[in-house]
């Protein structure tokens, strides 16, 4: 992948986080009280939209990370992460 794509899949990250950080604050400015402050779901954390909008840039840039090392054929030194599945043995 050159470099112009790389930057333009994390920068159309960036700013996706963003429109959706704005869309939750007009929401809770347009309702306000208990519906604004559930569908924020901050817990008063102020800083809750830079840390959601810095979780999915870290993330993007390890998606390309795995993908350039696979694409290369690396394929045995992409490091997956086990990802616990609960399965839950209840049927309703």
């Amino acid at each position: 992948m050159n470099s112009f794509a790389a930057f333009f899949a994390v920068m159309s990250t960036v700013a996706m986080a963003g429109i959706w950080e704005l869309v939750e604050w007009w929401y809770a400015v347009v309702n306000g009280g208990e519906a604004g402050a559930a569908f924020l779901g901050s817990q008063g954390d102020v800083w809750d939209a830079q840390k959601d909008i810095l979780c999915d840039t870290l993330a993007k840039g390890e998606a390309l990370r795995r993908g350039s090392l696979a694409r290369e054929g690396n394929v045995a030194n992409v490091e997956m992460l086990p990802i616990p599945i609960p399965i839950s043995t209840e049927r309703s």
